[in-house]
């Protein structure tokens, strides 16, 4: 007897999508719920949205795949000289909206994939530029976070949540998995390592890597790229929050929040880390500002609006 993988896969999908549904449902009734003595409140400063400004924000985030886009393209460039900018840009579309759509970040392996179809670029060769990317983007982050926090004297706050952080953890625990984990990767590399050598996806992994690092002019337009688009993205959450009547909010702190709601999303299994995100940037607005619900509307806006600039 036979067992059909593809229906097993399909049905655990809509499992598994059915519980993200339900974890997001139950914060956004626990958010609501600690707000419902603002909603009247909420409700007068959606219905006094600035529509222009919102325009312009969709095409800010729209302006972001494109840059987004453009960064991998001169990633891969050192793989493939002849490469299709045009192709480049649809896959990363396609892998953003599997990375939104679907649990885990299988919007990595999608990109790699579908790029091999494409372009005929082996998994292994594209991998580098995607985990390049990866890097890129968010040490240019933290980079542009620590000047923000440092510019706008927020010091304190960091200090004061990483505080609450480990207040909240057992660090020990933390540490010995810490170091579980290391060990466990250590012993595995050295007992591995004969066929990681031999292994032709490390070959190529590793090749590639040494082809890119020997031509640093296509890392450093990564670099210039990844930060303007990342000042626009910045600014333009900022906009929506300005549009919903907290425009004295300081964009360095807008940068702070954003850098670490980024973070948050990254790590979490959650489709496009849907409910981790909204949770994360509501606690900081909340904890710093009073804000949280405002931060919360924000963030759902800016979420209709990437689905939307995806579509378009």
């Amino acid at each position: 007897m036979t067992v059909d993988t593809s229906q097993t896969r399909n049905t655990l999908n809509i499992v598994v999508n059915v519980l993200f549904i339900i974890l997001i449902l139950l914060g956004l009734f626990f958010i609501v719920y600690q707000n419902k003595d603002k909603l009247n409140e909420y409700r007068d400063v959606l219905a006094n949205v600035n529509y222009l400004t919102l325009g312009f924000v969709l095409i800010a985030t729209m302006s972001s795949v494109v840059f987004r886009s453009w960064r991998w393209y001169y990633l891969l460039l050192p793989v493939k000289r002849t490469l299709s900018f045009l192709n480049t840009f649809r896959v990363n579309i396609n892998a953003l909206a599997a990375n939104f759509t679907m649990p885990g970040k299988l919007g990595v392996p999608v990109k790699a994939l579908l790029l091999k179809r494409v372009e005929g670029i082996k998994m292994s060769e594209s991998f580098p530029s995607i985990l390049g990317e990866i890097f890129v983007e968010h040490s240019s982050e933290l980079m542009i976070a620590l000047i923000s926090v440092i510019i706008g004297g927020h010091l304190k706050k960091v200090f004061h949540t990483i505080h609450k952080i480990i207040a909240s953890q057992s660090v020990i625990h933390d540490i010995l998995i810490g170091c579980a984990f290391v060990c466990f990767v250590v012993i595995a590399g050295l007992v591995f390592r004969k066929k990681l050598k031999s292994s032709e996806l490390f070959k190529n992994f590793f090749s590639t890597l040494n082809t890119t690092r020997k031509q640093p002019g296509f890392i450093f337009y990564s670099y210039l790229i990844t930060i303007v688009n990342l000042i626009i993205s910045y600014y333009v959450f900022w906009l929506v929050i300005a549009t919903l009547g907290h425009s004295e909010l300081e964009l360095t702190f807008v940068i702070f929040a954003g850098t670490v709601t980024n973070i948050v999303g990254l790590l979490s299994p959650f489709p496009g880390g849907v409910g981790a995100r909204e949770i994360t940037i509501y606690g900081l607005y909340d904890f710093y500002y009073g804000l949280g619900g405002i931060a919360f509307i924000a963030i759902i806006m800016m979420r209709l609006i990437t689905y939307l600039s995806l579509f378009l």
